[in-house]
């Protein structure tokens, strides 16, 4: 498993196929993950090439539905329970950054695709293609659910720890045909 963070910093909303290089900065701290997830692919494909092992990668957006942890501190689990709890939602960003969403039953649908038809040797974006949108558009369109009024207030702080602003639309074409 592996996740679409191996595309990098994009930025510019362009279809995201699996062959898409982006670009990931080695000199900057917040990219050992995107790194290590590229090296981690090239070591399972290195061992498919070598050795014949049936590798087939999967490039999972982020997951969320049923069985996500209370405690879970992604922006999306962080709205919802402000929601629930019939708090503001407070953005520490500008809320830019986009991508798509998948539930957790439909990425596991989506692993057993992969398990029983995927070619060897290939990465596959797995998202609903549908669900692409901003952090700021999560976080309103949560804010409006519910019967409570619930404000999106932005209170970005002056050290910003967080990652740039970046654009993740996956294709999932090859998905998709199998």
């Amino acid at each position: 498993l592996s996740s679409c963070e191996v595309y990098g910093k994009v930025e510019e909303r362009i279809r995201i196929r699996e062959d898409y290089q982006g670009y990931i900065d080695p000199l900057s701290v917040r990219s050992s993950y995107s790194l290590g997830k590229r090296m981690a692919e090239c070591l399972c494909c290195s061992y498919h090439a070598e050795y014949g092992v049936p590798v087939v990668i999967a490039r999972l957006t982020q997951t969320f539905g049923a069985g996500i942890s209370a405690e879970d501190g992604r922006v999306f689990a962080q709205f919802a329970r402000s929601v629930v709890e019939g708090r503001d939602i407070i953005l520490h960003t500008e809320g830019k950054s986009s991508k798509s969403y998948i539930y957790t039953t439909d990425a596991v649908s989506a692993l057993f695709t992969l398990l029983f038809k995927a070619e060897p040797g290939r990465a596959y974006n797995v998202a609903n293609e549908d669900s692409y949108c901003s952090i700021s558009e999560m976080a309103e369109m949560l804010a409006s659910m519910g019967d409570r009024t619930i404000k999106v207030k932005k209170e970005v702080p002056s050290s910003n720890i967080y990652p740039p602003d970046t654009h993740l639309d996956l294709d999932c074409g090859p998905l998709k045909e199998l």
